[in-house]
């Protein structure tokens, strides 16, 4: 209880300092990060995950199509929750001085800018308005 609701985490790894609430949640961090075992396999592609959760999350996700991530600043939805976030520092919360040539969207940083050009418009992303200094 007391490592739940007061987020006390008694449980270091000895390799990385990484604390844990629960010594089961340890060891699993033990085997999968530091050992790399990974037991279990997509019945799909060649994906091997070292937690059923983030298996079942792998084929959710990648074979699926799902996109539960929702931006709450435009209709954009993400697989994954650390995309969400990136599309949201990077579009919604910094200037966007890298427009894009062929419609109205702007972005933070040309990697950005160089995937949309990709992605959207399916050219290479060669004309570029990178903005002077």
């Amino acid at each position: 209880m007391r490592t739940v609701h007061l987020k006390e985490k008694p449980f270091e790894c000895d390799v990385c300092s990484s604390r844990f609430g629960q010594k089961s949640h340890l060891k699993k961090h033990v085997i999968t990060v530091h050992f790399k075992e990974k037991p279990y396999k997509c019945h799909v592609c060649a994906y091997q995950a070292g937690t059923r959760s983030t298996l079942n999350k792998h084929v959710t996700v990648v074979h699926k199509g799902a996109k539960p991530y929702q931006c709450q600043v435009c209709p954009q939805s993400f697989g994954q929750k650390t995309h969400l976030l990136t599309h949201v520092k990077n579009v919604h919360s910094v200037p966007t001085p890298f427009k894009c040539v062929e419609c109205a969207h702007s972005f933070g940083n040309i990697s950005e800018l160089k995937i949309h050009l990709g992605t959207q418009h399916a050219r290479p992303p060669f004309q570029l308005k990178i903005p002077s200094c």
